[in-house]
């Protein structure tokens, strides 16, 4: 990964979020991974809202700040979509 933008995107993000099917849940600053979390077994739904991160996991939902600290989580049960409207 260089400084361009890939192949067929038209601009650079500075700051990516990407969950797996583990339950990891990764933000890349920069096209570098600046952290890594592990919030249960499945990881459905990871989006970045401002400055914060939500994830949709077996273990509920997770409200997460951009340097990583784990700020709130629901005790519903599995969250398997993260909608913001």
């Amino acid at each position: 990964m260089g400084d361009e933008p890939a192949r067929g995107c038209s601009q650079r993000f500075d700051v990516a979020v990407a969950g797996d099917a583990s339950g990891r849940v990764y933000l890349f600053r920069n096209g570098k991974l600046a952290w890594e979390k592990r919030l249960g077994n499945y990881t459905w739904s990871v989006l970045l809202w401002g400055n914060k991160v939500l994830v949709g996991s077996d273990s509920g939902l997770w409200v997460i700040s951009s340097s990583g600290q784990p700020l709130w989580r629901t005790n519903l049960g599995p969250v398997r979509k993260v909608l913001v409207v």
